[in-house]
């Protein structure tokens, strides 16, 4: 039986918050879990205030520092879509009947949720208070922990996204690449605001399920969609060239500097052959590469379109081993965690459920689960490794919202 969703949204909850508190999870975890039940309970308190007829529009300020701007963004949204699910509706302030103010504020003992509304000329305050956990609460010895950060959300769709500098910097850029364009974004008012944006002229039809990576050599950027390559400047983005190259592969880096290269297949969304350092096999066609290390050894792993998971020893034309029960999508990250290196993988199934994402490490003969899977509201579209080579990129189609969401995720562990 299909769980409603009001219901699905409890139970993720709840399975937080006993991963949380089983020390499965790091601080991170508990912090944002926390924050979130409490702009939930803030939003149920507000519903029994109002009248579901009156559309509303909320805007969140925070005042303490306590929380990043991406826990801010995740708080906001677990508000909205617990009004949402109790049959409000949102709209732009310029038309909404009542503005939330939310604040997040505190006080000598804890945080403050504080909500402020006028209707019919009378105003009305809203209060949730909540406590952080401290910097080593719920973590148990040796535990491994998956977490994400929202770094933007949007209707159009998003294939990559990279930094011009440490996310840390306030004044680094973000460039976003999709389909058909690439936008410079910077970051005011605790969000990414549009600064440039070029539409390309693609020469060559692409696949409906676009693969699409952004790269960057100081100011300048190459963008590859299939088997088409965009190359051009952060400050010239109207000088951007695109023109198909079937015969430039996409090169993957993977453990000891190791590279491999991937042709795409024309109008297609995977690739077709694999090439290591030493020879040049065909394999059956696959969405996507991670090169990791274990036992000394450099290995690859090959997300099949098939659903099976292929690992290679760097220089072998045959495979390992063979497993089932993975997606499309794989990345690997050298953390320095367990067994030194990680290999994130998603979930079988369709673009039209629910997806998580889980760290895995190799033994050997095969891939075993580490920490608990993180859960998202739709398909991973995509998984990059950072350019940091410790964290991965994620690019999500939340089934909820109808948004494409980008996130930055890490692996937390007591070393």
């Amino acid at each position: 039986m299909e769980l409603p969703s009001w219901l699905l949204s409890r139970h993720n909850t709840l399975v937080a918050l006993l991963i949380c508190a089983l020390g499965i999870a790091a601080t991170p975890c508990l912090a944002d879990t926390v924050a979130m039940n409490a702009a939930r309970d803030l939003a149920r308190k507000i519903a029994t205030q109002l009248d579901p007829k009156q559309t509303l529009h909320a805007e969140f300020r925070d005042l303490t520092s306590a929380v990043s701007a991406t826990e801010m963004i995740e708080s906001q949204r677990t508000f909205e879509n617990e009004l949402n699910e109790r049959g409000f509706h949102f709209a732009p302030s310029a038309s909404a009947q009542i503005l939330l103010k939310i604040t997040l504020s505190a006080d000598s003992e804890s945080r403050l949720w504080v909500a402020e509304f006028t209707q019919e000329s009378h105003s009305s305050v809203a209060i949730v208070s909540f406590a952080l956990p401290s910097a080593n609460a719920g973590f148990s010895q040796g535990a491994i922990m998956l977490q994400r950060q929202l770094i933007l959300s949007q209707p159009q769709p998003i294939l990559d996204y990279v930094f011009t500098g440490p996310a840390s910097d306030t004044n680094a850029s973000l460039l976003v690449l999709s389909p058909a364009s690439i936008s410079v974004m910077r970051f005011r008012d605790k969000s990414w605001q549009l600064n440039a944006m070029n539409l390309f002229q693609l020469a060559a039809p692409t696949p409906r399920d676009l693969q699409g990576r952004i790269t960057l050599a100081g100011k300048s950027f190459e963008a590859r969609f299939a088997d088409i390559v965009c190359s051009g400047m952060i400050s010239d983005l109207g000088g951007t060239d695109c023109s198909p190259t079937p015969t430039n592969p996409w090169q993957f880096i993977g453990a000891n500097g190791n590279t491999q290269s991937a042709a795409a297949a024309r109008g297609r969304n995977w690739f077709t052959t694999i090439a290591t350092s030493s020879e040049t096999s065909q394999q059956l066609p696959f969405f996507a590469v991670a090169g990791f290390a274990a036992g000394g050894q450099s290995l690859w792993a090959v997300a099949g379109t098939d659903g099976l998971i292929r690992a290679y020893a760097e220089s072998g034309a045959e495979p390992i081993a063979a497993l089932t029960g993975f997606g499309s999508q794989v990345a690997a990250l050298q953390t320095g965690c367990g067994a030194g290196w990680q290999v994130l993988t998603t979930r079988p199934g369709d673009y039209s459920a629910p997806d998580a994402v889980q760290a895995q490490e190799w033994t050997g003969r095969e891939f075993r689960a580490v920490g608990a899977a993180l859960g998202f509201e739709g398909p991973v579209l995509a998984l990059r490794p950072g350019s940091d080579g410790n964290s991965a990129r994620a690019i999500v189609r939340n089934l909820k919202s109808n948004l494409y969401e980008a996130y930055s995720l890490n692996i937390l562990c007591d070393r």
